[in-house]
């Protein structure tokens, strides 16, 4: 079973995605690279065999997928940068459900820093992304991260779970679905209250200059009746376009709220707003690879466990992936690494190194010189070619220097298309 997920995990990684093409990677591997992942030996011939295509599904869809993400969980915790904030979110994959009935989802821990998988949690049409998340919280070691989450978990009950039985803290979205707490938040007047407590910064990118500002306070006791909450805070992102052009091209200024566990002194204005902003690496860090570098959204794979095995298979891949990225950086950094040469293009070789016979040009057994008989036919290209008085044309065989298939403005259209022509039919 460890073969087949083994080769399973390095087909993805190779760009080559399903069953099939698993298979077919696999049977491309050589003898010590089968003995590598484990795969079976015949004892009739010796050799290691490739697993099929048919074994490879049987796998995927039989296989339990908690067991799957346990082990998954802890080969790459230990090998992963792991910063202090994670960001909670939930994930559709669309190419689960048939004819639009029923779906299959992931709720998955992603490292804000990196967009390294922490923990990945399959469900299906039941519970829901939230009930699955609080279930994904309990099953994890939080203790002492930042947990961040979007206004769909902004309820009392997941700050409870995070600050009580987890043992982390939290930074809820603020949004309609909390009329009461929205409504509190948007009454208050920032300008005149949080006039100590301020941050923003500037960025260009995507086309686009953004500044985005957040204004924070610590309030009264009871007015905010969250538990644990120690801060609030108000986000302004304001967004101008470089180019003019339309609907897109207009400015946009955008409000956002924020509730948070951390007190002053664990998360300034600045923290607070990176926080904020770095939740999104669940989205551009994760799932967009996922979706455009391992085909899992596109994946059809409907039956038994196959959904729920493949989306972790996929976070070995990645896993994978980010374990190489920081290897390769901290061999970098150590200064005992010797320094790799700078790779150079293609040079000719030394004349000096090409002295003696060609191969084609040695004399035969019998010591006889090379005749056209046992000269090579690369050899015999490069000869020069003799003119009619018997004499060596020194512009022919390899020293021919290379002319223009036209001579330009004295050759008419009709002479140039027929040279032309003539190329194509030799290289066809």
């Amino acid at each position: 079973m460890a073969c087949v997920l083994a080769v399973h995990v390095l087909a993805e990684l190779a760009n080559m995605k399903g069953c099939l093409a698993a298979a077919q990677f696999a049977r491309s591997l050589s003898q010590e690279e089968l003995a590598a992942v484990g795969a079976w030996r015949n004892p009739k011939t010796g050799l290691r065999e490739p697993v099929s295509k048919s074994t490879i599904h049987r796998v995927v869809q039989s296989v339990d997928p908690e067991a799957l993400e346990d082990v998954v969980g802890r080969w790459s915790r230990p090998r992963l940068p792991l910063a202090r904030a994670l960001a909670a979110d939930g994930k559709r994959i669309r190419g689960a459900s048939r004819n639009g009935d029923g779906h299959h989802e992931t709720a998955a821990l992603v490292d804000h820093a990196t967009g390294a998988p922490f923990a990945l949690l399959n469900f299906g049409d039941e519970g829901g992304e939230l009930a699955a998340t609080h279930d994904l919280l309990e099953r994890s070691d939080v203790r002492g991260k930042v947990i961040t989450l979007d206004a769909l978990h902004t309820t009392r009950k997941t700050a409870k779970m995070v600050t009580g039985r987890c043992g982390a803290d939290y930074v809820f979205s603020v949004k309609g679905n909390a009329p009461e707490t929205f409504g509190i938040l948007d009454g208050i007047d920032w300008e005149r209250d949080a006039t100590g407590r301020f941050a923003e910064d500037l960025e260009k990118a995507h086309g686009r200059l953004e500044q985005r500002s957040i204004s924070v306070l610590t309030p009264l006791k009871r007015l905010i009746n969250y538990p644990g909450v120690s801060q609030i805070a108000r986000i302004t992102r304001y967004r101008e376009p470089l180019k003019k052009d339309g609907d897109a091209g207009k400015d946009c200024t955008e409000i956002a709220y924020v509730i948070t566990s951390l007190d002053a002194e664990a998360a300034s204005p600045e923290e607070l707003l990176k926080l904020n902003r770095g939740h999104w690496s669940v989205e551009n860090l994760n799932h967009r690879q996922r979706d455009c570098v391992f085909g899992e959204d596109a994946c059809l794979t409907r039956t038994g466990n196959g959904p729920a095995n493949r989306a972790s298979l996929n976070s070995i891949a990645l896993a994978v992936v980010f374990a190489s990225r920081r290897e390769a950086e901290s061999l970098a950094e150590d200064p005992a690494t010797p320094a790799a040469e700078p790779q150079r293009g293609h040079r000719r070789p030394d004349p000096a190194l090409r002295a003696g016979p060609r191969p084609g040009r040695l004399p035969d057994a019998a010591g006889r010189p090379p005749s056209p008989e046992n000269e090579s036919p690369r050899d015999r290209n490069r000869r020069p070619r003799r003119r009619a008085d018997g004499s060596a044309n020194p512009e022919s065989g390899r020293n021919a220097p290379v002319r223009p298939p036209f001579g330009g403005k004295s050759e008419n259209r009709q002479q140039r298309g027929k040279v032309l022509t003539s190329q194509v039919r030799r290289c066809v």
